[in-house]
């Protein structure tokens, strides 16, 4: 911290940090909830990341496939149904959010399902997600509610 920070905030001893990026949310130290609003009342605001803002080791940008006009209003679809959060991560078990993808693909005509996905939910092997998900009986009802919610 700068000198003349220091002397500005000598009364401040904590802060909250909030970086929200795909793959998950990352809160540093709260200690008095109050010093956010004392801290955006003294001009700083607290910081968070858009989807697709990347950082060193941090999540990769959405895939191109699954930035289109027709993928974004899936997503939103996706949202309205609570499957996947604002930074476009799944809400969903591990298997179900394989089935989501799925049949996301399927939509956008996307052929390599898996590699997109998994680099936008930094996850592997969704494939296996996607047979344990085909052995289970939410299965046939989550494909409805798909059809129901996402396919109108």
């Amino acid at each position: 911290m700068k000198q003349e920070e220091q002397e500005r905030f000598a009364g401040v001893t904590h802060f909250t940090q909030v970086d929200v990026q795909p793959g998950g949310i990352n809160i540093q130290h709260v200690e008095h909830l109050y010093q956010a609003d004392i801290l955006k009342g003294l001009g700083i605001e607290l910081e968070v990341k858009r989807r697709g803002a990347g950082s060193a080791g941090g999540p990769s940008e959405c895939p191109p496939e699954l930035d289109t006009a027709p993928a974004r209003t899936l997503w939103q679809k996706a949202q309205d149904a609570g499957w996947v959060d604002e930074a476009l991560q799944p809400l969903l078990s591990r298997p179900l959010a394989a089935l989501l993808a799925d049949r996301m693909a399927e939509v956008l005509n996307i052929a390599a399902k898996w590699k997109v996905f998994e680099q936008l939910w930094q996850r592997s092997n969704m494939r296996n997600d996607y047979n344990a998900a085909l052995n289970q009986q939410q299965c046939d009802k989550f494909r409805k509610m798909f059809k129901k919610e996402i396919c109108l």
